[in-house]
């Protein structure tokens, strides 16, 4: 599924997405009941909200994927991490490097973020306050993205043989389309195959390292792909 709209329509839109595909359960508080998701809500909003607001807006596949597994909850964004953070100390206490200082004061000031370089370590807590493991940062130059451990479920059809299975396909749908189309983009992959741009980045990584495809020319302007033989 894919969703187009301002920042707010997507921060309503990807929690929309999570409120569908994750467990919920309830709590009375007054005279009100609380949904809760087995993630924190507050916890998925918050890396939500930071995936949108920092990601990079001139890439032609700026996008924000959110991927669901049996397992984990993945969210990334196309950017890379400040100069002045690694995947180790984004979680201690820092400064905030916004990729978007517009977007992200105006968040500010209508108080989507609630103070500058907090949010890590309030999703952190978070997750640890119920019992969750902390989620983890990665990141390859091109995408950032945070996982989430989804806490033990029964065993479900297409688990961890599914996950394996269906990320090799993946990887051949991938390369028959560019097989077939060579100046196909990276969000037409994303939009034929219904994946994530973590996993199409993953994919071309992949039949690269395999020397079964190579990139000619700009991404941008007028290159393609070339099927090595």
């Amino acid at each position: 599924m894919r969703v187009k709209g301002n920042f707010f329509e997507l921060l309503d839109a990807g929690m929309s997405f999570f409120f569908k595909h994750l467990s919920k359960s309830g709590v009375i508080k007054g005279l009100r009941r609380e949904e809760l998701l087995e993630i924190p809500v507050e916890a998925l909003r918050e890396a939500l909200t930071n995936a949108l607001c920092h990601r990079l807006l001139d890439s032609p596949s700026g996008s924000v994927g959110i991927s669901i597994f049996d397992d984990r909850v993945e969210i990334e964004n196309t950017g890379h991490l400040p100069n002045e953070l690694t995947l180790e100390t984004i979680k201690l206490s820092h400064r905030s490097y916004p990729q978007n200082p517009i977007i992200a004061d105006t968040l500010f000031m209508t108080a989507f973020l609630e103070s500058w370089g907090t949010g890590v370590s309030r999703m952190v807590e978070a997750c640890k306050a119920v019992g969750l493991p902390e989620p983890e940062y990665g990141a390859d130059g091109l995408f950032v993205w945070i996982t989430f451990k989804r806490p033990n479920t029964p065993a479900k059809t297409g688990g961890q043989t599914g996950g394996q299975t269906g990320g090799q396909t993946t990887i051949e749908q991938v390369y028959s389309l560019i097989k077939n189309t060579p100046t196909i983009t990276r969000a037409q992959l994303m939009e034929l195959t219904g994946k994530s741009s973590n996993t199409i980045q993953k994919c071309i990584l992949k039949l690269k390292q395999d020397n079964r495809i190579k990139r000619i020319g700009s991404p941008t302007f007028g290159g393609y792909w070339q099927i090595i033989e």
